[in-house]
C-alpha cells in the first residue's frame, strides 16, 4: 500500500515537473561561473543576490572548477567589496571571502571589513568560522562573543538552551592561543 502511494506521488511529481530532480548537466550549471551570475550577485536588496551568493560559494568550493581563473577571482572579489560597501550581506559571503583570501584575491583588510559588515547580523556564522578567521583578522573581533549571553536551543525542539556562540568562541579562542 505504501509503495503504491509512493509510486503515485512520484508519477504526479514527474508529470507536474516533467522530470524528477536535476540532471547531472543541470546540477553542474549551478556551480558554473557566468557574467549573469555575477550581475545577480551585485544586486542590492534582492533575494536573487542571496541565491547568487550561494551559487558563487558553490562555484569556489567545487573541486572540478579548480584552478579558478584569476579574472573570475578578481571579479568576484570586486563584487564582494561592492556588497560590503552597500551592507548587502548573505551568510555565503563569509565563505566566499574566505575562499577568495585562500586564493590570494582578498587581503586581510578585506576580510576584516567583511567581518565588521557581518557582525550583528550573521554572528553565528562568524563564530562558526572563527578558527579560520582568527589567524587572518586577529582576536579582536571575537571578544564580544566571549561574553555572549544569547541562548540557542539544543537537542531538538524543547531541548536545553545553551550559549552556543560563547562556547564556540571560547573553543576557537583557546585553540588559537594554544597555537601561538
Amino acid at each position: 500500500m505504501d509503495e503504491d502511494l509512493n509510486q503515485t506521488m512520484r508519477e504526479q511529481v514527474a508529470a507536474s515537473n516533467r522530470k524528477i530532480g536535476l540532471s547531472f548537466d543541470d546540477a553542474h550549471k549551478t556551480t558554473m561561473y557566468s557574467q549573469a551570475l555575477l550581475d545577480q550577485y551585485r544586486l542590492i536588496e534582492s533575494s536573487t543576490s542571496g541565491v547568487a551568493a550561494f551559487r558563487l560559494d558553490a562555484f569556489l568550493t567545487e573541486p572540478s572548477n579548480h584552478p579558478v581563473r584569476e579574472a573570475h577571482l578578481n571579479s568576484i572579489a570586486e563584487a564582494l567589496r561592492f556588497r560590503i560597501s552597500n551592507h548587502t550581506m548573505a551568510e555565503s559571503d563569509l565563505r566566499i571571502g574566505l575562499a577568495l583570501h585562500s586564493f590570494g584575491s582578498f587581503d586581510r583588510r578585506d576580510v576584516a571589513l567583511l567581518v565588521a559588515a557581518m557582525k550583528g547580523s550573521c554572528d553565528f556564522s562568524l563564530v562558526s568560522e572563527a578558527p579560520r578567521l582568527l589567524p587572518i583578522v586577529g582576536a579582536e573581533f571575537i571578544q564580544s562573543y566571549l561574553t555572549s549571553t544569547e541562548l540557542f536551543e539544543t537537542g531538538g525542539m524543547g531541548g536545553p538552551q545553551r550559549p552556543l556562540i560563547r562556547e564556540m568562541a571560547e573553543e576557537a579562542y583557546t585553540n588559537f592561543n594554544a597555537k601561538k
